[in-house]
């Protein structure tokens, strides 16, 4: 059994470098063969807009398009924190295709269920 890592994310514009941290770490999780959930919560929700990324990128790291590109390509999943997308005005219909909404209960279930679990 592949072991699960969580990654919860709180940020994005505010403060870019928070906001790309997670999909590095993710990113980094799937390539060692772990089952990667990334959560986004309060502003961080604003990431899943389709187009909302574009252009954005803290260095040295690559642009924030190209990590969450490769975390979906190769089999990471999204969830968005219902209440959250509500606060920021995110349309559920507008979100990355595969994104997923999910409440507090799930997340304290992936954090049950995680091996490790880092939140940015």
């Amino acid at each position: 059994m592949m072991s699960k890592t969580l990654v919860i994310s709180t940020h994005f514009k505010e403060n870019l470098e928070k906001a790309t941290l997670p999909w590095v770490a993710a990113n980094a999780a799937l390539a060692a063969d772990k089952e990667v959930t990334v959560f986004l919560q309060g502003p961080s929700v604003e990431m899943a807009k389709q187009g909302a990324v574009a252009g954005l990128r803290s260095e040295p790291f690559p642009p924030l398009e190209e990590l969450i590109g490769t975390y979906r390509e190769s089999g990471g999943k999204i969830l968005l924190c219902g209440p959250c997308m509500k606060a920021h005005a995110v349309d559920p219909e507008a979100v990355l295709e595969g994104a997923e909404v999910a409440g507090a209960a799930a997340l304290i279930g992936l954090a049950d269920e995680a091996a490790i679990t880092f939140n940015y």
